[in-house]
C-alpha cells in the first residue's frame, strides 16, 4: 500500500457515499494486492474492491440491487484458502453470499442463504481445505438509553461450500439452550480441518 493510504483514497472518491467500513480482507494469491470492503451509502449495499497495487477503490458488487438490505447490516469479509471464491455475511439480513473472484474487480454472485432476519449473522470462518463456512448469529445494535434494536440468535452455523453453491448442513448450535446460561458466539474457529470430511 502506498504511503499516501487507501483510506485518503477512498474518502478522496467516495466520501458522500460512506455511513463506514466495518471489515477488510485481502483476496488470497491476487497480484493486485486486492482486498474488499463494504459500505452502506446512497447507492445501498456495496463491496468495494481495493486495489492496493495503484490504491484505487472500485465498485465491485452492489448488494442491494439483488437483496433487501437494510443501513442496519453490517458486513464482514472471508474469502477460502484458494483465492477462487469470497463470502460475505449481512448481520440484520441474516445472509450469507458466495461470490466468484475471476474477475476480482467485479464479482460474480453464485449463491446466498438466510438464516433470517435479525438473525445476528456476523463473524465467518472458512475452514482450512475451503470447504466448509462456519458463521455466528450474534450481533448486538444497542442505542444510546440501552434499548436492543437486534441480539441475533445466538448460533452456530455450518454449510458446505460448493463449487458454486451452498448447503446448509444440520450443524447448528443454539447458545441459548446449549449451555447454562445464554452467551453470544463472538468469535469462531475451525481447527485440524486440512483434510476434514466434516467438522465435528
Amino acid at each position: 500500500v502506498r504511503s499516501r493510504g487507501l483510506g485518503d483514497v477512498y474518502k478522496r472518491q467516495y466520501q458522500r457515499r460512506v455511513r463506514g467500513l466495518m471489515d477488510v480482507k485481502f483476496l488470497p494469491h491476487n497480484p493486485d494486492g486486492v482486498a474488499y470492503t463494504t459500505n452502506f451509502g446512497s447507492q445501498g449495499m456495496v463491496v468495494w474492491a481495493i486495489n492496493s497495487s495503484d490504491a484505487t477503490v472500485t465498485p465491485a458488487f452492489n448488494v442491494s440491487g439483488v437483496y433487501n438490505c437494510s443501513d442496519r447490516d453490517h458486513m464482514l469479509h472471508q474469502p477460502v484458502p484458494s483465492g477462487i471464491r469470497h463470502l460475505v455475511t449481512n448481520s440484520y439480513s441474516g445472509l450469507v453470499i458466495l461470490f466468484d473472484t475471476t474477475n476480482p474487480m467485479k464479482l460474480e454472485l453464485l449463491d446466498s442463504m438466510v438464516y433470517g432476519i435479525q438473525s445476528g449473522i456476523h463473524s465467518i470462518e472458512i475452514s482450512d481445505d475451503g470447504r466448509f463456512v462456519m458463521v455466528s448469529g450474534y450481533f448486538l445494535n444497542e442505542d444510546d438509553m440501552g434499548l436492543v434494536h437486534e441480539d441475533g440468535d445466538r448460533s452456530i452455523h455450518i454449510a458446505e461450500i460448493k463449487n458454486t453453491a451452498l448447503l446448509k448442513t444440520d450443524f447448528n448450535v443454539n447458545l441459548n439452550t446449549a449451555v447454562p446460561y445464554p452467551m453470544r458466539p463472538h468469535m469462531i474457529r475451525f481447527f485440524n480441518t486440512g483434510s476434514t470430511t466434516r467438522p465435528l
